[in-house]
């Protein structure tokens, strides 16, 4: 899939499969995220429903101030390893293939 992270996560979203009914799963204490996740996705759908607008929609303003999170998986120097990290970041941001 490369390197480039966003190719991962639309992998993940878009090939999850056939919905499954989870009303009968039993989530363990480490699925706490996982549960609040599900909450908040209800919360929004109900908001739809009553005609809200859905949380995260923006403006084309406020979408161009969004950036998402560094993706440094390696290992790099103990010295000016904020500099590394920061290079490594803008330097697969650049070759991304939506970065051009």
């Amino acid at each position: 899939m490369g390197a480039d992270i966003n190719v991962h996560d639309q992998w993940a979203c878009e090939s999850m499969g056939a919905i499954v009914d989870r009303t009968q799963e039993h989530l363990g204490r480490s699925d706490k995220a996982i549960a609040a996740y599900r909450r908040l996705l209800r919360m929004a759908i109900d908001a739809v429903d009553k005609g809200n607008q859905a949380p995260m929609i923006f403006d084309a303003g406020s979408a161009a101030k969004i950036t998402g999170p560094a993706a440094i998986d390696g290992i790099g120097p103990t010295q000016d390893w904020q500099g590394y990290w920061q290079r490594a970041d803008a330097s697969k941001r650049n070759s991304a293939s939506w970065a051009n």
